[in-house]
């Protein structure tokens, strides 16, 4: 049997479904508008042009939990580190950050199924790292897990 070549695996549709849920914070209901969303690749990552918040999702981990019911169960470790420009000698950027994790949260829990390919997603940490007064930039994180399904002898069909 020849291996199916369906389209894209459903663990690969789920981080860019991720992506597009960040591009959504748009401002209309949220406090901020990303003005960039980037999935980490591994390459170099330059801000020098991003004017706004932005966020960069990153894969961490992928297990299997399970393999034996005619579909295969993953958990999926993701962060997304969002981050803003600062005023130098600024302290407001620490209200900005909480105000841009609430605006994550609430993206994610309108589509805590990441339209139909994940089973759900749990958040499981957030932190505002501290930034220094001199520094133009100032980052947070979110850590969630999803868990997501596919058959057995195809991983782009979700189950």
């Amino acid at each position: 049997m020849a291996y199916p070549d369906d389209g894209e695996p459903v663990g690969v549709r789920v981080i860019d479904q991720v992506r597009s849920d960040l591009t959504d914070i748009n401002g209309t209901g949220y406090h901020h508008t990303l003005r960039e969303v980037r999935v980490y690749d591994g390459a170099a990552i330059s801000l020098g042009s991003v004017t706004g918040p932005f966020a960069l999702v990153i894969p961490e981990s992928d297990q299997v939990l399970d393999d034996t019911t005619g579909m295969i169960r993953h958990s999926l470790m993701l962060s997304i580190v969002a981050g803003l420009r600062t005023m130098t000698g600024s302290t407001t950027w620490k209200n900005e950050l909480r105000w841009l994790l609430a605006d994550i949260t609430q993206r994610f829990e309108q589509d805590k199924q990441l339209n139909g390919l994940a089973a759900y997603l749990t958040a499981t940490s957030q932190e505002v790292f501290e930034a220094e007064t001199t520094q133009p930039l100032a980052i947070c994180r979110a850590q969630y897990r999803i868990e997501y399904r596919h058959v057995h002898d195809n991983p782009s069909v979700v189950t």
